[in-house]
């Protein structure tokens, strides 16, 4: 069932989705920001016209035999930590180390 997408987008409601979001924009990038929005709907509006009933759906799609970069997701053998920790650039405390890219303090 398609939904219609109603809403307009003025600086009025980039001011309250600013307070929402507590933003602060200026009289320039709200303007800018209430076209750029309207675009985003209107491309919506155009995309919920369109006639997608012969299109198939993700499970359709997964069965069909170009899907072949699909497989399903079946249990089999563990690796040892050991193992999967031994190949790993870096490790600790039994598992992978990675470098911190947000400063936490």
């Amino acid at each position: 069932m398609a939904r219609r997408i109603g809403a307009t987008v003025d600086e009025g409601t980039v001011g309250r989705l600013a307070v929402l979001a507590e933003l602060v924009f200026d009289e320039e990038e709200a303007r800018s920001l209430s076209l750029d929005l309207a675009r985003v709907i209107d491309h919506f509006r155009t995309l919920a016209e369109l006639d997608v009933d012969a299109v198939a759906s993700s499970e359709q799609a997964a069965a069909q035999p170009n899907a072949a970069l699909l497989r399903l997701d079946i249990e089999g053998a563990e690796l040892e930590r050991e193992v999967l920790l031994a190949a790993a650039p870096r490790s600790e405390d039994c598992g992978f180390a990675v470098p911190t890219f947000v400063d936490e303090g």
